[in-house]
């Protein structure tokens, strides 16, 4: 991957539209794909948002919420070492969004792009 942002790469954004629409499984495989050309940081922060998708599907789909929680530890631990942002998408907030549909059923939660609510704005002017 290039000097670019995460969020530039096309295949970023599908595995972002394909967690987004509760399709996990598909966003780990896309975020896999762009995970395995991916270093420093980023790769990292990849690593995490993969174990996030496949704790959201042994919830949503296998029904596993052991499996889940062991997932999303794991998730948060390759997080732990990054800065609160990386390329714009704060990581806090990713995580604080599927911890409430871990633990209390407030799903399905939402990663948004940087910029994605300035156009939602200007759409509705």
């Amino acid at each position: 991957m290039g000097a670019g942002t995460l969020w530039g790469e096309p295949l970023f954004r599908r595995g972002v539209d394909e967690f987004n629409a509760g399709r996990y499984f598909a966003a780990h495989e896309s975020l896999e794909r762009l995970w395995l050309r991916t270093t420093g940081p980023r790769r990292e922060f990849l690593a995490g948002l993969i174990l996030l998708a496949g704790a959201l599907h042994q919830l949503k789909v296998k029904r596993y919420p052991s499996a889940a929680a062991r997932l999303f530890a794991r998730a948060n631990r390759r997080w732990h070492a990054l800065p609160a942002v990386v390329d714009g998408l704060d990581l806090a907030a990713i995580e604080s969004q599927c911890r409430r549909c871990l633990t209390e059923e407030a799903c399905p939660p939402r990663i948004s792009l940087p910029g994605e609510h300035e156009a939602q704005e200007q759409l509705l002017e």
